[in-house]
């Protein structure tokens, strides 16, 4: 997989149709459940107590729902965000990779 293939994945229309149907404070709150949910996949699977693909299936909806926050917060001062923090993160590895 590709560093812009979930990105790719996702369908803009669907998003807008879903805060649309069910209102930016509730996409909001699924939002944290959904990344808390993949915050607790991803320590099962640390501990060896849970599945890689229960890992996996939580993290999809956590991107899934970052993007629906990206459109309510606002998708180019996301992608600026986006492209200042990967900016700061190429900075480190390179300093990393030099030490």
């Amino acid at each position: 997989m590709g560093s812009d293939d979930s990105a790719d994945a996702i369908d803009h229309d669907l998003l807008e149709k879903a805060i649309g149907a069910w209102g930016t404070d509730l996409q909001m709150w699924m939002a944290v459940e959904e990344l808390g949910e993949a915050q607790t996949a991803i320590a099962r699977w640390q501990r060896g107590r849970g599945g890689r693909d229960a890992a996996v299936e939580e993290i999809a909806d956590a991107i899934i729902m970052a993007h629906q926050m990206a459109v309510c917060f606002g998708e180019d001062e996301v992608a600026e965000a986006i492209g200042e923090k990967q900016d700061r993160l190429r900075k480190r590895v390179l300093e990393e990779m030099d030490a």
